[in-house]
Order: C-alpha cells, then sequence, then structure tokens
C-alpha cells in the first residue's frame, strides 16, 4: 500500500469514514426508482447495506495489484454514502476512485463525507448523482456494485457496459452463476421477506462473486 509519512492522518482519515464504525442509514427518495424496473420483489430501496471497513481490504487484498497500479480506475455502482470510494482512494495507488448514486440525500451524504475527510494521497474520490446503468465506464479497470436488491439481469447489464478485462465485484448471484467468490464483512439495515434459512444467508452476507466485464452468454 501507499507509503504514507503522517499515519496520524490516515488514521484520523479512517475514523472520519467509519464514524461510529456502523452503517449509516439514510431513507431515500424510492420515487427515484419508479419505472427503473430494477429491484427485486423482495426488497425496496431502502434496503441498504454497506461493506466494513475489514470488507473494503479484503477486497483490496483480493485484487491488490489492480488497486496499487498507479493507472487503476475504481467505481462503486451505488455508492450510498461514499464509505467505499474513500478508503480506496485513501488506502491504494488509484487514479480515479469513482462512486455512482441515484439517491440525492445519499449523494449529499457522501460528498460531505468526502469533502470533510479533504486531503487523499493518490487522488479524491469522484461522485456522480445519477443511474449507474446510464454512465460511460470505458476507462474502468475494477468495479464493486451491491446488487442485493437489484433484479438479477441487472448484473449482466452492467457487465455489458464494462471493457472485457474489467473485474467486476459484486454480492449476489455467485452460487447460481458459477462464478468464483472469496469471503468479505458487510453490514445491513434490513431485508423484507428473505427467503433463505440461516446458514446459506450468513453465507452470502460475507462474500462477494466476481466476474470480467462484456457480458456473457449462457
Amino acid at each position: 500500500m501507499t507509503d504514507y509519512k503522517n499515519k496520524e492522518q490516515v488514521l484520523e482519515a479512517m475514523q472520519k469514514i467509519y464514524e461510529g464504525n456502523k452503517s449509516i442509514w439514510v431513507e431515500p427518495n424510492e420515487s427515484l426508482f419508479e419505472g427503473l424496473d430494477m429491484t427485486e420483489d423482495n426488497y425496496t430501496p431502502s434496503t441498504y447495506g454497506e461493506l466494513t471497513p475489514l470488507g473494503v481490504s479484503n477486497i483490496i487484498k483480493k485484487f491488490h495489484k489492480r488497486f496499487m497500479d498507479p493507472e487503476a480506475v475504481f467505481y462503486d455502482l451505488g455508492c450510498g454514502h461514499g464509505r467505499v470510494v474513500s478508503q480506496v482512494s485513501l488506502l491504494t495507488e488509484v487514479k480515479k476512485s469513482c462512486g455512482v448514486e441515484l439517491c440525492d440525500k445519499r449523494f449529499a451524504s457522501a460528498t460531505k463525507l468526502v469533502d470533510s475527510v479533504g486531503h487523499f494521497p493518490a487522488s479524491t474520490p469522484t461522485l456522480i448523482n445519477g443511474n449507474f446503468l446510464e454512465q460511460d465506464y470505458s476507462d474502468a479497470t475494477i468495479v464493486y456494485m451491491d446488487n442485493t436488491m437489484y433484479k438479477d439481469s441487472i448484473l449482466e447489464d452492467v457487465t455489458k457496459l464494462l471493457p472485457p478485462d474489467c473485474v467486476v465485484i459484486y454480492q449476489r448471484g455467485w452460487l447460481v452463476r458459477g462464478d468464483p467468490f472469496f469471503m468479505v464483512e458487510m453490514t445491513y439495515n434490513s431485508a423484507k421477506n428473505r427467503k433463505y434459512d440461516n446458514e446459506l444467508k450468513m453465507l452470502i452476507s460475507k462474500a462477494c462473486g466476481w466476474t470480467y466485464g462484456g457480458g456473457h452468454e449462457f
């Protein structure tokens, strides 16, 4: 990782990013999702989950070479409060760390968080207030998306937008798709009408699948 000259500043920044070390929940404007046909019946846009600091570190460690490439470009699709893009900017060498968030309240929270941290060694996170299916990802080398509440087709729609050598990391569906997975740490506020038994729910909530961009033929 980056050789920081002032570790106290890094610690201070991490404390700002994860103040209280708890998931921050802001009720979204759910009308923004009306007509988008993205959300599964079991969930609503109010279902909110975050990677913990350890969870982000798990991802950075798994794809260490990519994150330590000074030409790397990282996107968090549905970035919520901007914690992931902020930690990536703080602890890696990426030249761009960008979060895309449709919900205006969460976007405002992410903007406030990035501003509160102030200095980032490699790159200050950038934020886009919009639909992540309508953005240009031609420069992406690594993408994260928590697709817990989205329909299965959304993951495939996302991969089709990405360069074929771009790594796509996601939360749900890897068991059915047969994609490789690795362990992470997550926290969720709540989910409606979950049908999984406790063991499977625990496994899924503590793992990420990954694949490459470009879409797949089934």
